[in-house]
């Protein structure tokens, strides 16, 4: 199956835009285009997206939260807008963090199913972010934690039976993904399946649990206030996984986080289907540069 993919952007991380837009279009069987969005255009190797399209810009969402929300929430935004709002985008859409980088080749459909890769982070009844997170998504969608009460359950006690439920209503590629899905509950790993059909449906039944008449994303920002984190990616996945049981399968990939940015070592290793680099500029020197721009050749 076709579909597009669209990596958001902010001038921090122009330094992988390059790279993450090359790895798309080589290793992402299938892929028809490639979008960026941006408030202005940095590549030619993709197809620049204007942020003011969008029905909202940062300066609002800043106002909205009285000056809570960062570029990181603005951005969550854009990409759950992008299936909506971009002109003749696929209703298929890989959202991808733009500091991420693909270096083998990867599938993201089984005939017309889409393929969700989960997170390899342990312990997440230790972090912050994802107790955070699923607090959010609970004030949008309690529905979700009726279906899979097991995702809210975050005590110390009993956290690696209570994944482990979780796992297993999944539906799952193969075996072999089956095996390597262990002790875990987010699905945020730098990349994802959208599709316009579910994204409709998920802003239908925020706003039909919120009992008004405003937009998605002001509904959204009004329950973050009281917030530190939000996350798009575990919204969609659970969102997913609770009214469309049989239209996904998991197929578990390897990938790294590092802060290191060193694509000419990784592409050649050939150890990860891709890696991300949230704070690459810790590798900034000369020689580094110069090498690079050779993988982009």
């Amino acid at each position: 199956m076709l579909f597009d993919a669209v990596v958001p952007v902010h001038k921090s991380n122009i330094k992988t835009l390059e790279h993450c837009i090359k790895g798309i279009k080589t290793n992402a069987v299938n892929i028809r285009n490639v979008y960026y969005i941006s408030d202005e255009i940095y590549s030619e190797n993709a197809i620049w997206c204007s942020e003011s399209i969008f029905p909202f810009s940062y300066k609002e969402i800043r106002s909205i939260t009285y000056g809570k929300a960062s570029i990181w929430v603005y951005q969550q935004l854009l990409k759950l807008y992008s299936p909506i709002v971009i002109p003749n985008i696929s209703p298929n859409v890989l959202i991808v963090d733009s500091d991420t980088i693909f270096y083998k080749k990867v599938n993201f459909f089984d005939k017309s199913l889409p393929l969700y890769n989960i997170s390899k982070d342990l312990n997440l009844y230790k972090s912050e972010f994802f107790c955070q997170a699923l607090i959010h998504i609970n004030k949008l969608i309690p529905q979700i934690e009726k279906k899979h009460p097991e995702l809210f359950f975050n005590d110390r006690k009993d956290y690696d039976l209570s994944c482990n439920r979780f796992l297993s209503k999944l539906n799952y590629h193969s075996q072999s993904d089956i095996d390597k899905a262990r002790n875990i509950k987010s699905a945020v790993c730098s990349h994802m399946i959208f599709q316009r059909s579910v994204i409709e449906h998920l802003f239908e039944v925020v706003k039909r649990n919120d009992n008004s008449n405003d937009d998605f994303y002001k509904i959204f920002l009004r329950k973050y206030l009281n917030l530190s984190f939000v996350s798009e990616y575990n919204l969609y996945f659970y969102f997913l996984i609770t009214y469309y049981s049989n239209k996904y399968k998991i197929r578990m990939l390897k990938y790294n986080i590092s802060s290191n940015f060193k694509p000419h070592i990784d592409m050649m290793r050939l150890k990860y289907d891709y890696c991300s680099y949230h704070s690459h500029i810790a590798n900034d020197s000369f020689f580094s540069k110069i090498i690079n721009k050779i993988t982009l050749s």
